[in-house]
């Protein structure tokens, strides 16, 4: 998997700035869409933090560590740390709302990126 560092390089620098753009509270300027398409923010919120979870999978080549007797992927620790530290921020930032509804689908997407990057990389090879 060659160039994926770059590559989960480049979509955290995206996320980077969608997140200072809505901390800004620019959001409605730079992406109306989201503001007019109902539920348009939740899928949003799931794609974006699944294909994280999947590159970041990728990255740490979909290795797991136990942690309360369950077998979790390490990535998709380090995501969902990184992501729910950001969720809490916004009860502290002017131009943001905390919703929980808003973490239930970054998890959901960090658990499906998660799962996706796992069975691509455990994936035996096909011969022929």
């Amino acid at each position: 998997m060659k160039g994926i560092k770059w590559i989960a390089g480049l979509f955290i620098l995206v996320i980077i700035l969608i997140v200072l753009i809505a901390n800004l509270g620019l959001g409605p300027d730079y992406f109306p869409f989201i503001y007019t398409i109902p539920g348009f923010d939740k899928v949003g919120h799931f794609f974006l933090m699944g294909v994280l979870s999947f590159l970041v999978n990728l990255l740490f080549k979909a290795e797991k560590t136990r942690f309360f007797s369950l077998d979790f992927l390490i990535g998709s620790l380090v995501v969902i740390l990184v992501v729910t530290l950001e969720e809490l921020s916004q009860l502290f930032l002017i131009h943001r709302a905390y919703s929980w509804m808003d973490l239930v689908f970054d998890l959901g997407g960090i658990f499906l990126g998660g799962r996706l990057a796992n069975w691509l990389l455990k994936k035996p090879e096909l011969e022929g």
